[in-house]
């Protein structure tokens, strides 16, 4: 496993958390064993400081644009014909993953410390919920 992989780790698994808060963000079924791989356990000394207001809109919004760039993966892997096909695959989602989390003025590191701290404060994932029902109401007022 190369060290890319371990550090995208969580940045999917944040799809069942958010799937979780907010149904309308719910994860896409996957089929294939590689994106079946357990989550590490959660420690809640990994969280990190508690997120401000402004790191957790862009965890949300990271974490809404994942699950994009995983759906469309999914897609792609299901109908891959080889290994060689799925690897491709499987790296180019997290090359965009963690370059979409980037983007979203959030660390890897930052972003799987606030996952982290959502699943094991109640604060943090009160924040959270909060955050994506506010980017889903306003995602629905502008569309």
């Amino acid at each position: 496993m190369n060290h890319r992989h371990s550090k995208i780790a969580l940045a999917g698994s944040v799809l069942l958390a958010l799937g979780a808060i907010a149904p309308a963000m719910a994860p896409a079924q996957t089929s294939q064993p590689a994106q079946r791989q357990q989550a590490p356990a959660m420690n809640p000394k990994d969280a990190g400081p508690p997120p401000s207001d402004a790191e957790v809109h862009h965890f949300v919004n990271a974490a809404l644009q994942v699950q994009v760039i995983k759906q469309q993966a999914t897609q792609q892997f299901d109908a891959a014909k080889t290994e060689a096909d799925r690897t491709r695959i499987r790296d180019d989602a997290e090359a965009k993953m963690e370059a979409t989390i980037k983007q979203n003025q959030l660390t890897v590191a930052r972003y799987n410390q606030i996952f982290i701290a959502m699943q094991t404060n109640d604060k943090v994932q009160q924040k959270v919920q909060k955050a994506a029902s506010e980017q889903q109401s306003g995602a629905a007022s502008s569309g």
